[in-house]
């Protein structure tokens, strides 16, 4: 694989790429058959790309000793990621944090008390060449099995690492280590300070940020929350003239402590709001390679957790330690069916928008597509508790619901050969003959014809939308929002248009043959869904937009359970522990 890199994203065998992964621990999934469950479920949300710690620890019960087999068998592991499609960024340590015990390290390296780990004792550097060597021992037995599989995209030299004087030796003798043992892709490492920290070492520099991080206050009630986030562009475009803008680990989640809050107050706490917010801030600063950590709970056993994780590691994550989806989940989902299928791997900020905006308190950026100066997407946030509703070119007015991040389309041309002028909510998909908007909230959307089409609309399921203006090569209409189980089918020309309300919007799905579905909560794999409980209906809306079918499923066949009768009371005195 032909890997190479530019101010914009990475270009793999020499087409742009906008990297959507997210996190599993394979460590904390202890069955294969978990491993290819839940990596289905992320590719199936739109994630092309799996984030995988390789944990030393796991694997050396003892010095010299490494173990690669059954549910350590990361070459299978590997293998299912290439069936499934999905790039790999690889972060083999040698420490990895991650909540484990010891930070990854085994625990035979962490007896040796005389050691300075990390070459850092205190908090200060200390060179060991002892504990060079042991690294080089890991390496030597992992680096070999990760160069094994095509689909590696990124490595990871070490994890959040610095020391008071941020001395570069390590980190220099690490990427040279990495390059000697045949790595061939872009090395990067995570920044934990956002302050450029080893940038001049690595290929690609990358940063982590977690903006929630207590929860005794509400997040929506700390002003600070997003001061980080909110500058990476301005602060990390000085040493980043020539590569792209990577978030190694953004936020999807938070762990869970022994005396502190739990996963289900955690992710009630955040809401689904968090993550839709903080990811579309920084698409709106450009970023195109972003890591949601983590995206795949899991379950600490034997001794993986560190002493003050408990025995789950659910994280809050948009899917969860039990492998359901999560309302997280359905925001995450949404904004990555929305940049795989519009082009966003290369964009540049613009100072100012062409429209009028009232309320210019939302305003939060605008981005053209390189080489479209012309074409715009404008984000739109709204930091309060009440809703906003702003009016775009004095005549279409937008609602920026509380805590929420817009991303509107301003003369965007599609694969179709339309162009969609305006839209007031959020495009979530589009191909050569479909177009997918949300219509969660009031919509009025402008398309723009090919010379060749005649505008008109053919009303299909399609009674409450308004036609607004219809002429030579334009066309405006208007749907209010709709229930949330309900869609609408319109048909411009050639073009199919699909409305969905905010249920449908959460559980669409895109088929691997291109076909498409509404309404089922999970898709699972060999073609079956599962809907929410009670639900028997869903939709499934051909390729080309042109067939759209409300179909049920078949009920349940009920199931006589025979009663337990003769109980008998056992002696417990005979049982042996």
């Amino acid at each position: 694989m032909d890997i190479a890199y530019d101010r914009y994203s990475l270009i793999i065998n020499g087409k742009r790429e906008f990297i959507r992964s997210g996190a599993m621990h394979y460590f904390r999934l202890p069955s294969q058959s978990l491993w290819k469950d839940r990596l289905f479920k992320l590719k199936a949300a739109g994630y092309n790309a799996v984030d995988l710690y390789f944990c030393w620890g796991y694997h050396s019960p003892a010095q010299g000793v490494y173990d690669f087999t059954g549910i350590r068998d990361v070459r299978r592991l590997l293998q299912i990621t290439q069936e499934l499609g999905l790039y790999v960024i690889a972060r083999p340590g040698p420490y990895i944090n991650a909540e484990f015990s010891g930070g990854g390290f085994p625990g035979w390296l962490l007896a040796k008390t005389h050691l300075p780990l990390r070459n850092r004792r205190e908090g200060a550097f200390e060179w060991s060449d002892e504990y060079m060597g042991y690294v080089r021992e890991w390496w030597e037995r992992i680096i070999p099995i990760l160069n094994e599989a095509p689909n590696i995209i990124m490595m990871q030299i070490e994890n959040e690492y610095a020391t008071l004087e941020v001395e570069p030796d390590y980190m220099r003798a690490m990427y040279d280590m990495t390059r000697e043992l045949g790595v061939k892709v872009p090395l990067f490492h995570n920044d934990l300070y956002v302050a450029g920290l080893y940038e001049d070492i690595v290929d690609i520099y990358a940063f982590d940020n977690y903006s929630v991080t207590q929860f005794e206050t509400d997040w929506r009630e700390m002003p600070e929350v997003f001061q980080v986030l909110d500058h990476v562009e301005d602060n990390l475009r000085e040493f980043c003239q020539e590569r792209p803008l990577m978030a190694a680990e953004l936020q999807a989640g938070w762990f869970g402590t022994w005396k502190g809050y739990k996963y289900e107050k955690i992710t009630e706490l955040l809401g689904r709001e968090h993550i839709g917010i903080s990811t579309k801030s920084l698409l709106g600063q450009g970023l195109t390679i972003f890591n949601h950590y983590k995206a795949i709970g899991g379950t600490n056993w034997d001794y993986t957790g560190s002493i003050e994780t408990y025995t789950s590691y659910d994280f809050g994550a948009p899917i969860s330690e039990a492998g359901t989806n999560t309302e997280r989940l359905f925001e995450a989902k949404a904004i990555n069916y929305f940049l795989q299928s519009f082009d966003f791997a290369a964009t540049d900020r613009r100072e100012a928008f062409p429209q009028p905006l009232s309320h210019p308190e939302c305003f939060y950026g605008v981005r053209s597509p390189k080489g479209l100066p012309e074409t715009y997407w404008l984000f739109l946030r709204n930091l309060t508790y009440e809703p906003q509703i702003l009016t775009v070119g004095e005549q279409y007015p937008v609602t920026v619901r509380p805590f929420e991040v817009l991303t509107l389309p301003y003369r965007v041309p599609l694969k179709s050969g339309y162009e969609l002028t305006f839209c007031t909510t959020e495009a979530l998909y589009q191909n050569e003959r479909v177009l997918v908007l949300k219509a969660d909230r009031p919509l009025t959307a402008c398309l723009s014809c090919p010379a060749s089409t005649s505008a008109f609309m053919v009303e299909r399921n399609a009674e409450d939308v308004a036609l607004l203006e219809s002429a030579q090569g334009s066309l405006t209409f208007h749907c209010p929002e709709l229930p949330e189980g309900e869609l609408r089918h319109l048909q411009v020309g050639d073009l199919n248009i699909i409305l969905l309300g905010q249920h449908l919007v959460d559980t669409f799905w895109v088929e691997e043959g291109g076909e498409l579905v509404a309404g089922p909560e999970m898709r699972l794999r060999d073609g079956a869904y599962a809907l929410a409980q009670g639900n028997r209906e869903y939709y499934r809306i051909s390729a080309d937009g042109s067939s759209v079918e409300r179909l049920e499923l078949p009920r349940s066949e009920t199931v006589d359970i025979p009663p337990l009768r003769n109980w008998q009371i056992l002696d417990l005195s005979l049982i042996h522990i």
